[in-house]
């Protein structure tokens, strides 16, 4: 009954819900289960959910055999921990590139970055920029954006300057604003 149909079988996937399901060869994203004859219209994704079952947005299927449902099961949480493990591979770590020297900046550990639904990766542009800290201010009214960058920039510009005048051994009194 699980058996891989001809429009299946040209599709070279390492994927297990394949030969789960038949694809529609008129419509791509319309996959028929092999076990109820239900028609998924989300696409490969949607019948993996609906094998595993548990999502809040699918309904499981009652007649799937729960050697099929432990293997997607497996295979939906390896792939997720492999994209995890890859988006971890391909950021670039802050602290190679410390220029402005804060060391308050936190290790993400894979773990935890699993554990939330969206994970904050770091990209090639943030090496630049300084983690903002967040500052209550007691004037009642919401700051722009331009106030807030500005201002971050110019103490970031000053602390760079201030560091090249200190590592040329340049007097701090030779610089005229």
């Amino acid at each position: 009954m699980a058996t891989p149909s001809g429009s299946n079988a040209t599709i070279s996937s390492g994927d297990p819900s394949r030969k789960y399901g038949t694809q529609d060869p008129k419509v791509r994203n319309n996959i028929t289960c092999n076990f109820c004859g239900k028609v998924c219209k989300a696409g490969i994704s949607r019948l993996k959910q609906n094998l595993v079952g548990g999502f809040k947005d699918v309904s499981d299927f009652p007649k799937c055999p729960s050697h099929v449902r432990e293997e997607m099961k497996t295979y939906m949480k390896a792939k997720e921990m492999s994209k995890v493990e890859n988006v971890l591979k391909s950021t670039i770590q802050l602290d190679d590139y410390d220029l402005d020297g804060d060391k308050d900046c936190e290790e993400i550990d894979v773990s935890n970055v699993a554990q939330r639904k969206k994970a904050r990766v770091k990209g090639p542009m943030d090496m630049f920029f300084s983690q903002v800290r967040k500052e209550t201010s007691g004037s009642g009214r919401q700051q722009t954006i331009n106030e807030v960058c500005n201002k971050e920039l110019r103490e970031k510009a000053c602390r760079d300057v201030t560091r090249w005048f200190y590592d040329a051994g340049i007097p701090f009194n030779a610089a005229t604003f």
